[in-house]
Protein backbone atom coordinates (compact mmCIF):
# COMPACT_ATOMS: atom_id res chain seq x y z
CA UNK A 1 0.00 0.00 0.00
CA UNK A 2 1.11 3.50 -0.64
CA UNK A 3 1.66 3.67 3.42
CA UNK A 4 4.41 1.47 3.04
CA UNK A 5 6.44 3.63 0.65
CA UNK A 6 8.74 6.31 2.10
CA UNK A 7 10.20 9.16 0.49
CA UNK A 8 13.80 9.09 1.53
CA UNK A 9 15.94 7.13 0.15
CA UNK A 10 16.01 3.50 1.53
CA UNK A 11 19.09 2.29 2.96
CA UNK A 12 20.45 -1.23 1.48
CA UNK A 13 21.43 -2.07 5.09
CA UNK A 14 17.93 -1.06 6.82
CA UNK A 15 16.15 -3.31 4.12
CA UNK A 16 18.52 -6.55 4.41
CA UNK A 17 18.18 -6.10 8.55
CA UNK A 18 14.18 -6.02 7.46
CA UNK A 19 13.97 -8.92 5.45
CA UNK A 20 16.03 -11.37 7.97
CA UNK A 21 13.42 -9.90 10.30
CA UNK A 22 10.76 -10.68 8.20
CA UNK A 23 11.90 -13.97 7.43
CA UNK A 24 12.52 -14.77 11.40
CA UNK A 25 9.09 -13.34 12.55
CA UNK A 26 7.28 -15.39 10.09
CA UNK A 27 9.37 -18.84 11.28
CA UNK A 28 8.67 -18.00 14.90
CA UNK A 29 4.58 -17.13 14.30
CA UNK A 30 3.73 -18.81 11.39
CA UNK A 31 2.01 -15.08 10.28
CA UNK A 32 2.99 -11.92 8.81
CA UNK A 33 4.29 -8.80 10.77
CA UNK A 34 1.70 -6.10 10.83
CA UNK A 35 2.30 -2.78 11.75
CA UNK A 36 0.48 0.30 11.17
CA UNK A 37 3.11 2.74 10.20
CA UNK A 38 1.69 6.23 10.19
CA UNK A 39 4.55 8.24 9.38
CA UNK A 40 7.09 5.68 10.57
CA UNK A 41 10.53 5.30 8.21
CA UNK A 42 11.87 1.73 7.66
CA UNK A 43 14.48 2.50 10.08
CA UNK A 44 12.16 2.96 13.06
CA UNK A 45 10.48 -0.53 13.02
CA UNK A 46 13.52 -2.50 13.25
CA UNK A 47 13.83 -2.05 17.28
CA UNK A 48 9.33 -2.54 17.12
CA UNK A 49 10.53 -5.70 15.65
CA UNK A 50 13.17 -7.18 17.77
CA UNK A 51 11.23 -6.14 21.05
CA UNK A 52 7.82 -8.04 18.99
CA UNK A 53 9.61 -11.37 18.34
CA UNK A 54 10.70 -11.93 22.20
CA UNK A 55 6.68 -12.24 22.21
CA UNK A 56 4.38 -15.72 22.80
CA UNK A 57 2.90 -16.46 19.50
CA UNK A 58 -0.73 -15.56 21.37
CA UNK A 59 0.22 -12.52 22.49
CA UNK A 60 1.70 -11.38 18.85
CA UNK A 61 -1.62 -12.90 17.20
CA UNK A 62 -3.52 -9.95 19.57
CA UNK A 63 -1.42 -7.43 18.52
CA UNK A 64 -1.22 -8.37 15.14
CA UNK A 65 -4.66 -8.05 15.06
CA UNK A 66 -5.25 -4.53 16.51
CA UNK A 67 -2.33 -3.55 14.38
CA UNK A 68 -4.76 -4.70 11.32
CA UNK A 69 -7.37 -3.00 12.62
CA UNK A 70 -5.91 0.32 13.25
CA UNK A 71 -4.80 0.44 9.54
CA UNK A 72 -8.61 -0.67 8.67
CA UNK A 73 -9.45 2.14 11.06
CA UNK A 74 -7.10 4.54 9.33
CA UNK A 75 -8.44 3.75 5.38
CA UNK A 76 -12.15 3.90 6.37
CA UNK A 77 -11.43 7.61 8.07
CA UNK A 78 -9.88 8.66 5.02
CA UNK A 79 -12.92 7.50 2.50
CA UNK A 80 -15.50 8.95 4.57
CA UNK A 81 -16.89 12.37 5.16
CA UNK A 82 -16.47 14.48 8.46
CA UNK A 83 -19.41 13.75 10.86
CA UNK A 84 -22.20 15.95 9.60
CA UNK A 85 -21.23 16.32 5.96
CA UNK A 86 -23.27 14.57 3.37
CA UNK A 87 -21.70 12.55 1.09
CA UNK A 88 -22.73 13.26 -2.48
Amino acid sequence: AAEQHATAPEDPTVLAELARLNTAYEAKFGFRFVLFMHGRTRATIIPVFHQRLTRARDEELTTGLEEFLAIAQDRLSKDRPPVGEVQR
